[in-house]
C-alpha cells in the first residue's frame, strides 16, 4: 500500500479535517508535539533517532525501518509510545502518539501532523557509521 500524506505533511490548520476513522480532535498540528515540558526528552529522542536508531536501545518497542516513502522510528515506555515518520532528508513529517489512557474520541491515539498510512518494514535504511567506514580486508 503506498504511503499517503496530504499537502506537505507539516503542520495542519487549527481545525484539522476529519480523516476516515480519525476524529478531527485527534489530529493535532505537528508544531504542537513538543510544547509540553514533559515531552522534552521524547522530542530529543525523536530527532536523534532518525540520525542514529541506536538511541532507541533501552526503550520498550524500539524499532526503525521504512514505511512507503518514509523512514520511521518507534519507541515507548512509561505510558506513551511514539511512531515517528521522516522524509528521506530526515525531516519529521508526522507522529502518532499512543497513550495508555486517553478518553473518547481518540481512545489512546493522537496524530501530530498529517496521519500517515503505509506498511512498515522494520530494520531498513540505517547503516552504522562504524560499519560503513570500516576498511574491508583484502582477500589473501
Amino acid at each position: 500500500m503506498p504511503s499517503t500524506v496530504e499537502a506537505s505533511g507539516n503542520a495542519l490548520p487549527a481545525s484539522a479535517p476529519e480523516k476516515p476513522g480519525i476524529p478531527a480532535e485527534c489530529i493535532v498540528p505537528l508544531k504542537e508535539l513538543c510544547t509540553p515540558a514533559y515531552r522534552a526528552r521524547a522530542c530529543n529522542v525523536i530527532q536523534e533517532s532518525v540520525k542514529d536508531p541506536s538511541t532507541l536501545k533501552g526503550y520498550f518497542n524500539g524499532e526503525f525501518g521504512t514505511c512507503g516513502d518514509f523512514r520511521y522510528t518507534r519507541f515507548g515506555g512509561g505510558g506513551e509510545g511514539f511512531l515517528n515518520y521522516f522524509d528521506k532528508r530526515g525531516e519529521l513529517k508526522g507522529v502518532r502518539v499512543t497513550y495508555d489512557f486517553d478518553p473518547p474520541p481518540c481512545f489512546g491515539k493522537r496524530h501530530f501532523g498529517e496521519p500517515i498510512e503505509c506498511t512498515r518494514e522494520p530494520g531498513k535504511w540505517y547503516r552504522s557509521k562504524r560499519r560503513a567506514s570500516a576498511p574491508r580486508s583484502a582477500a589473501p
